[in-house]
């Protein structure tokens, strides 16, 4: 017979858990239903010529980008009764080799994502969206506009919202590891193309590993945003420009990265002995990891309706 002691702990993961799953539905709901009743509210009122203005579309972008982080960031500080600056402080532990987390993260990224376009390639098909010249801002302001809405900001508040607040937060419910796996998890499947959810779980490894072996969230926020800013970048010349020397750059630039990670990666492992590390307390060990969480997780209605949502929303984005 389980002991209540047990029982309430078990019942608190399972809160906790659906609390972070329901964060997620968060983020779809506001982008996709909120959002677009708010647009729909912009219109009503003036009109759509506005949209033509390159910079001012993405200006509302982003203004409604932030809207759904914050809504879902606001669900989470208020349960875990946190305030909004706790997601970015914490206390630096430096690892000895700082450099390696840029081209061993993308680099290792750009290796998964070879290999599952490789593997899945005509899975993956269907869900490749086409990019023209069109879809990029043309004057000075929409250029620059759009380099910190595709860099800056995914970088300081997606790091924010799934670092400094979900993954550290769960981290006093569940094991650490357990914490960054959920996170990432919730992270990858708030992009909804699958080929960019299996990218973004990776980094949300990379990152949540990076986060909790500092205890802050730039690490996490500086490949964020070289990653973003590198590729959109080069799509912008690509596309734009129709250059072929940045498709040629970008190539080399890829396996540049992916050789660092392959051997930059060996040389962190070996010496991964010598690195400064949080390491788990007393206190820690104790909290549910592995199965116990994962278990937790498959007995969490949120679990599903995220997974439901996920798919719903990829049926009407791709074939609707």
């Amino acid at each position: 017979m389980q002991q209540p002691g047990t029982i309430k702990k078990k019942s608190r993961t399972v809160f906790y858990l659906s609390i972070a799953f329901l964060s997620g539905i968060l983020i779809y709901f506001v982008q996709y239903f909120v959002c677009g009743w708010i647009l729909d509210g912009v219109f009503a009122l003036f009109g759509t010529e506005w949209v033509r203005i390159d910079w001012l579309n993405i200006l509302v972008q982003a203004l409604l980008y932030l809207l759904s982080m914050g809504a879902s960031a606001a669900l989470l500080l208020a349960v875990f009764k946190k305030s909004p600056f706790s997601g970015f402080s914490g206390p630096l532990v430096c690892p000895r080799w700082p450099f390696l987390f840029i081209p061993v993260t993308i680099g290792s990224l750009y290796l998964l994502n070879i290999t599952v376009n490789t593997l899945f390639e005509s899975l993956l098909e269907p869900f490749n969206t086409p990019i023209t010249a069109a879809s990029f801002p043309h004057s000075p302001i929409g250029v620059a506009v759009y380099l910190v809405y595709l860099s800056i900001l995914p970088a300081v508040f997606e790091e924010w919202l799934f670092r400094g607040i979900l993954q550290k937060n769960l981290a006093t419910v569940i094991s650490r590891r357990s914490a960054i796996a959920v996170s990432a998890l919730i992270f990858g499947f708030m992009h909804i193309d699958p080929g960019q959810t299996v990218f973004a779980i990776g980094f949300g490894l990379f990152a949540g590993y990076a986060f909790d072996q500092t205890g802050s969230i730039w690490f996490g926020v500086l490949i964020h945003m070289v990653n973003n800013a590198v590729s959109g970048c080069v799509s912008y010349w690509t596309y734009v420009y129709e250059s072929e020397e940045a498709a040629t750059a970008f190539s080399i630039y890829m396996l540049a990265f992916m050789a660092i990670a392959i051997f930059g990666g060996v040389a962190y492992i070996a010496t991964a002995g010598k690195q400064k590390r949080i390491r788990a307390g007393e206190a820690e060990r104790m909290l549910p990891k592995g199965k116990a969480v994962l278990v937790a997780s498959l007995k969490s209605p949120m679990l599903y309706i995220m997974l439901v949502s996920y798919g719903l929303l990829l049926w009407v984005t791709y074939f609707l």
